[in-house]
């Protein structure tokens, strides 16, 4: 699919929000009003919770594995330098109005491929500091200037499940050519059980990368919980130490980082993936991520 342009929302000091539903390429998506929070939106499609922002403070991150990316970006980068972001999938952009809070200017594109949905987004929440691109994000990568960003976010689900050409090691080998020197791969991954699917995405990273960690909440480390886990990668060595803290310091969410030996064992045998041979991403237990 070749690019089909970038959107631009409505602007405005009169702009309101407005909550709602409307039909997406995917099916139905929906904005609703937190109701204990003036200014914040949960954004769903077809009924699956997708985005949490929050228009007066973008900097409040309500979901955990957000709070995570987030981490990496303070964690890596200092806060008055900006930081070049492509951000694969993203739905309301959570993520990148917190770069653009915590750095101005900070050039950011977000990639979807569903025109309606970022079209409804943008016309429900307005003009944000960055700019959506409808593309496919296996596109939008090729056709990025080769060491052009310093972070590239994969977020991308199509309902429940996330695209596996998204995934295999010939998705990462764009990513790092977008890259810069340096640069940091990150990418959500849900998960759960025996995490067979999480253990081949972090095999297909440590292929790809020569630093890699995976930061998640104890209770889906154990298999004991069905949810999200950020699997990072870089060529020069990830943050630990600010990122172990970050995760441990999280009183909603505590989190756990693992690397080296331990990364190592979870990973076990599994097997990169590849366009060839593409793994389906497991579907999440019934209600999971329904909106309430």
């Amino acid at each position: 699919m070749g690019r089909l342009g970038t959107l631009v929302g409505v602007a405005g000091e009169d702009f309101v929000p407005r909550p709602g539903t409307w039909p997406t390429d995917s099916g139905t998506a929906e904005l609703v009003a937190d109701g204990s929070r003036p200014g914040a939106y949960l954004l769903a499609v077809n009924g699956v919770a997708q985005s949490y922002v929050d228009l007066v403070d973008p900097a409040t991150l309500e979901f955990a594995y957000i709070r995570r990316l987030a981490d990496l970006v303070d964690a890596r980068f200092p806060v008055a330098e900006r930081v070049a972001m492509l951000h694969v999938g993203g739905g309301a952009g959570t993520l990148a109005r917190y770069v653009a809070t915590t750095r101005p200017g900070s050039p950011q594109t977000v990639v979807d491929v569903d025109v309606e949905l970022v079209a409804g987004v943008l016309a429900r929440l307005g003009d944000p500091p960055f700019l959506y691109q409808v593309q496919d994000g296996r596109q939008a990568l090729a056709e990025a200037a080769p060491s052009s960003v310093d972070v590239v976010v994969t977020d991308a689900f199509v309902g429940s499940s996330v695209p596996s050409r998204l995934t295999t090691v010939e998705y990462l080998g764009a990513a790092r050519r977008a890259l810069r020197p340096g640069g940091v791969y990150a990418v959500n991954v849900a998960d759960g059980g025996e995490l067979a699917y999480l253990r081949r995405i972090l095999a297909t990273v440590v292929a790809s990368f020569t630093s890699v960690l995976l930061v998640a909440e104890p209770a889906v480390l154990r298999g004991r919980r069905f949810g999200n886990a950020i699997v990072m990668g870089s060529d020069q060595e990830l943050p630990v130490a600010g990122l172990v803290r970050a995760a441990a310091g999280d009183a909603a969410a505590p989190g756990r980082v693992v690397v080296g030996p331990d990364l190592t064992t979870l990973i076990g045998d599994a097997m990169v993936l590849t366009d060839a041979e593409p793994l389906v991403s497991p579907i999440p237990p019934s209600g999971s991520w329904a909106v309430r």
